[in-house]
């Protein structure tokens, strides 16, 4: 992997040194993809990335947090979609299929998708983890948001539009086919999703 760390990742303790993050969080991301959560531990991490324990321990004081900064790692990394941030006459749809293309890029790793289907279950049933479900929530269609009531503002969706059933209609068809089916998905598809959520204006 050769993304480099988000500046979001959650840290714990006082980290000094940010090679040691990216190698433990990938060591992280690599052991989450092979055995799932149950499979992470410090021991593991610290082994495969030549951390020593102790100093995994200070910037991460459990398991659930060095899962967390994993996810975020995931979720955090760019995918080179560019969002003005003035939307008045933007292209709200172009947008919106080059954010769900760049999702279902994401998306598109097998890793990925075992870690984030083990996590997703293991949040249910561990507390600390409900900090990952408190961040995916935070996190939950902030971009498509924008662009959904800059759509609404400029008059290209309709004002009546209900922008969380949106967002959930526009999301809903990449997650299911990847997270729960875990099928492959063309990018292409994002502009058929977008069309279905807003049909496109009839001229004339």
């Amino acid at each position: 992997m050769d993304r480099k760390l988000s500046k979001n990742t959650i840290r714990s303790g006082r980290p000094r040194d940010p090679d040691i993050e990216q190698r433990v969080v990938e060591a992280s991301y690599s052991i989450l993809a092979e055995s799932g959560y149950q499979g992470l531990s410090f021991a593991k991490v610290s082994q495969l990335s030549g951390v020593a324990r102790p100093t995994i321990k200070l910037r991460w004081h459990n398991q659930a947090e060095l899962c967390i900064a994993t996810v975020k790692y995931i979720l955090d990394t760019p995918q080179d979609i560019q969002i003005p941030d003035n939307l008045d006459n933007a292209n709200v749809r172009a947008l919106m299929e080059s954010v769900l293309a760049g999702l279902i890029k994401a998306l598109s790793s097998p890793q990925t998708i075992r870690i984030l289907t083990s996590v997703i279950a293991a949040a249910h049933f561990s507390e600390p983890m409900g900090q990952l479900k408190q961040y995916i929530l935070s996190r939950r269609g902030i971009v498509l948001r924008r662009l959904i009531e800059a759509g609404i503002k400029d008059r290209e969706f309709a004002k009546s539009t209900d922008v969380d059933f949106a967002l959930d209609a526009l999301n809903g068809p990449v997650l299911y086919h990847t997270l729960v089916l875990g099928l492959p998905m063309d990018p292409r598809h994002s502009k058929t999703i977008v069309d279905m959520v807003f049909p496109p204006k009839q001229s004339g």
